[in-house]
């Protein structure tokens, strides 16, 4: 489970962001450099949650008692965040979004289970989203009559690392010149010290293009507690909802 969590880091990258300027209309790339905010009255669609990684002394973010109940712990967060943000009634939240494909079975696709694992690692710069994931992206946002897709694609909670020295401090020769990684076995590490990270893709369907593709993190805060997920959520909203 350590090999696949690094891996997964890894693949992120030390940044986690990813711009793509080619196709991304110059109404979202004026608003943030880093991550574009889509304009009022834009019809998004949020799918759920696709994947969520087990914590490293077993059980699930949030306390969830399974992998499921975790993913859609983390789906009614974002939804309850999003829906109370400006502009969140122009967006296909993820209870919505599971509900019209129901109604909609000749789609043959499961939004909570797209073929997502191609966008684990970093997207390369204008190549166009692959099959079969530009596909089931295509059905979902003709749905709901929009061109904008957000794609969450893996949830994990992470021990942060120890806390930065004062650059300005005088090196002190008798101590390494680099700190361990924290052991969450050390009583000396509190049990507040986690965050709660969701990668994401934002993507526009019309240009088979990725608009942005990063990482977003929670607060600290004990590493099975549900507020870690209310955390992470309310930091998503922050980020990518209108404002």
């Amino acid at each position: 489970m350590n090999h696949e969590r690094a891996q997964l880091r890894r693949r992120i990258g030390a940044i986690g962001l990813m711009l793509v300027l080619a196709g991304v209309p110059a109404s979202l790339l004026a608003q943030d450099p880093d991550v574009p905010r889509f304009p009022f009255g834009t019809p998004v669609v949020f799918v759920p949650v696709q994947s969520v990684q087990p914590l490293e002394e077993g059980g699930w973010p949030g306390g969830a008692v399974g992998e499921e109940d975790a993913l859609r712990a983390m789906d009614a967060e974002l939804e309850f965040v999003l829906a109370e943000s400006r502009g969140g009634a122009d967006w296909a939240l993820p209870s919505t979004v599971i509900r019209r494909v129901d109604r909609n079975p000749i789609l043959r696709i499961d939004p909570t289970r797209l073929a997502y694992q191609g966008l684990l690692e970093k997207p390369v710069k204008r190549k166009q989203i692959y099959e079969p994931l530009h596909s089931e992206l295509r059905l979902l946002s003709a749905l709901f009559d929009t061109r904008y897709v957000i794609l969450p694609i893996a949830l994990f909670v992470e021990l942060d690392p120890p806390e930065l020295e004062d650059e300005d401090a005088e090196p002190d020769s008798t101590e390494a010149p680099e700190a361990a990684a924290p052991d969450p076995d050390d009583p000396a590490v509190t049990p507040d010290r986690y965050r709660a990270h969701l990668l994401l893709a934002m993507i526009d369907i019309r240009m088979s293009s990725i608009v942005w593709w990063g990482e977003i993190v929670s607060d600290q805060g004990a590493e099975d507690s549900p507020a870690l997920l209310a955390s992470l959520a309310e930091n998503v909203a922050a980020q990518v909802a209108p404002s």
